[in-house]
């Protein structure tokens, strides 16, 4: 196999998306393109995850590395701790651990309030203000997320 090109790869991993996502980015990609990407804020949240669980191994050309087929899924985990965190041209968040144990949910996870709690009144509104701040005059800042529910 190793002949014929076949190489031995680790699979990158990726989130789960529709086949809508891919065919709507050129037309966001258009959209945007004249935006002014330095008064962006970007922030996520992620859970950091341990285990012994080894590598998904996949044999492809390395240029079908990154087709579906060699990619693996991201599936959500049970344990482990969330953070979250924000970037944007010259500056970024503080790295924040998510305290889930005071969640009044459901299923006593992430929720909308836990979300203004710990997030967005201590740290994302002044990081805005400061971003606000420096483009006074020029542009409004905006922050981009993911479509999580509780944001």
């Amino acid at each position: 196999l190793h002949r014929l090109g076949r190489i031995a790869y680790v699979a990158k991993r990726k989130p789960l998306l529709s086949p809508a996502v891919p065919l709507a980015r050129p037309y966001w990609l258009r959209l945007t393109s004249n935006h002014e990407w330095r008064a962006v804020i970007f922030t996520d949240e992620v859970q950091v995850v341990s285990g012994n669980k080894g590598p998904l191994w996949v044999r492809c050309l390395a240029s079908e590395r990154y087709q579906n087929d060699a990619l693996a899924p991201r599936f959500r985990k049970e344990h482990g701790f969330h953070v979250w965190a924000g970037t944007w041209h010259g500056g970024r968040t503080p790295l924040i651990k998510l305290d889930l144990a005071k969640s009044g949910g459901k299923r006593a996870g992430f929720t909308s309030e836990l979300y203004i709690q710990q997030i967005i009144n201590p740290v994302l509104k002044p990081a805005y203000q400061r971003l606000r701040n420096r483009w006074r005059g020029y542009c409004e800042p905006v922050i981009i997320q993911d479509n999580s529910r509780v944001h």
